[in-house]
């Protein structure tokens, strides 16, 4: 974030991206124990979405403001309405199936 600062920018899709990217990679811990994949994860995951808004704004030629906040709102969606997404790290909430 800092870079992107220093350079006149704004990502608006950051605290998005890396809630994002640590769900993914905790839930791949959860499950199977491997801590060095999941960290993986958490980096590959942040470094598409990344790329995703870079080629946007190079190639595309899209404005960076409208693009890092379409990345946020594409990005915080699955967080947000999946109860399975946002309540798997949370041990205390329990989620019946039947709801």
């Amino acid at each position: 974030m800092s870079v992107v600062m220093i350079v006149g920018g704004i990502d608006l899709s950051l605290p998005a991206n890396m809630a994002m990217s640590a769900i993914l990679g905790a839930l791949y811990m959860k499950a199977t124990g491997d801590w060095i994949v999941g960290s993986l994860i958490m980096m590959g995951a942040g470094a598409a979405i990344g790329t995703v808004n870079g080629m946007a704004v190079a190639w595309l030629k899209m404005i960076p403001f409208v693009v890092t906040l379409a990345m946020m709102t594409v990005v915080s969606g699955p967080r947000f309405g999946s109860p399975t997404l946002s309540a798997s790290l949370n041990s205390r909430r329990v989620y019946s199936s039947t709801c």
